[in-house]
Order: structure tokens, then C-alpha cells, then sequence
């Protein structure tokens, strides 16, 4: 019981994040409120859910996770090319020396994060949701480590994007790091990106 209830607590905080990451773009791209844009993707997740089933679930997930490691590469090669343009955007980054390992956040909190997301892997809804509906222990064995593998360049590819969003937009709020980008690049190219 006492489990269910953290883990209740921990998805509810999981789908509130996701939720709110997901409106804050939805009204950056449509031009509506954020809690407008948290609604459109509140009702499309109910539906989603509704409509799949756990195996439709897992499916859907598998499909958005491999968008958005696109969307995430292509958001960031345009962060990239806009930090080659903007010197004093990179100078502001090397200043706080958040481009090296060592400095910035610091090492032991890289490897801290790292090691709690990976753990999250284990206990996050939508793993749970794609493992389940595989047919045996062993295909869920090996999802389970892939999903692990796999937070790891998309966590780097992340922060790329959040440390160039600072030197770039140093006055925005960090939730807006990733709507920035979808803002200030070409439209087609924010519409691939949001795919």
C-alpha cells in the first residue's frame, strides 16, 4: 500500500511535469494560455489512453519517444548553429563554465542525476506500460535495459539545450528553455521538431 501511494504520488508528479511541458509548447506554437495548451494535452493523453489500451499505450509511446529524440537532435543542431553566430552567447556559458564536466552543475551531480533517472527507467509509468505488454520476462529484461541505454544521450542532448537556451535567452525562465528554440527557428523546421 504504502508503495502504490509514493508511486501514485511520484506519476502524478511525472504527468503534471509532462503535462505542463507539453501545454507550455502547445500555447507557445498556438498562441494560447498555458493552461489551455496543459488541457489540449490533457484531454489528447486521456484519449490516447482510452482509445490504445496498455499495448496501444506502449506502442504510442515507443513511437513519441523516437520523435522526440529527433526533435531533441534537431533542436539542438539549430542551438548549436545559433551559439556559432552569437559569441557573447557562448562567452556567457564559458563564464559559469557549464560546458565542462567538472564545472557547472559539478561531476558528482551529473553522476547523481544519471543514476536516478536510470532508476527511474524501472518505476516510470510509461516503461511500465511498454514492458507490460510484452510476452515474456526476457523481452521485458532487455526493454528494461534499452530504456535505461537510452536515457542517457537524451539526457546530454537535453542539457545542450538548456545550457544554449541560457547563453542565448539569459533572461527567460528555464521552462521555457526548449520553447524558445521552437520560437526563433524557421517554421518548418519547429514544425518537424513538434511532430
Amino acid at each position: 500500500t504504502i508503495v502504490s501511494l509514493i508511486m501514485i504520488y511520484a506519476l502524478v508528479v511525472v504527468n503534471v511535469a509532462a503535462f505542463t511541458g507539453g501545454g507550455v509548447i502547445i500555447a507557445t506554437l498556438l498562441g494560447v494560455s498555458i493552461q489551455t495548451g496543459v488541457f489540449i494535452i490533457g484531454l489528447a493523453s486521456i484519449l490516447n489512453v482510452t482509445l490504445g489500451g496498455i499495448r496501444g499505450v506502449g506502442i504510442a509511446n515507443l513511437i513519441h519517444m523516437f520523435f522526440k529524440f529527433v526533435s531533441l537532435i534537431i533542436i539542438a543542431g539549430f542551438g548549436w548553429y545559433m551559439l556559432g553566430k552569437n559569441p557573447e552567447a557562448v562567452a556567457r556559458i564559458e563564464q559559469h563554465n557549464l560546458f565542462s564536466w567538472a564545472g557547472g552543475v559539478g561531476t558528482s551531480t551529473l553522476i547523481s542525476w544519471t543514476f536516478a533517472n536510470i532508476g527511474a527507467i524501472f518505476a516510470t509509468q510509461y516503461v511500465i506500460q511498454s514492458i507490460s505488454s510484452l510476452t515474456s520476462q526476457q523481452e521485458a529484461r532487455k526493454a528494461s535495459f534499452i530504456a535505461s541505454a537510452i536515457i542517457i544521450p537524451a539526457g546530454l542532448v537535453s542539457a545542450y539545450i538548456g545550457i544554449a537556451a541560457y547563453g542565448l535567452f539569459p533572461s527567460i525562465n528555464p521552462v521555457q528553455a526548449l520553447p524558445i528554440f521552437l520560437t526563433a527557428m524557421p517554421p518548418w523546421m519547429a514544425g518537424i521538431s513538434v511532430m
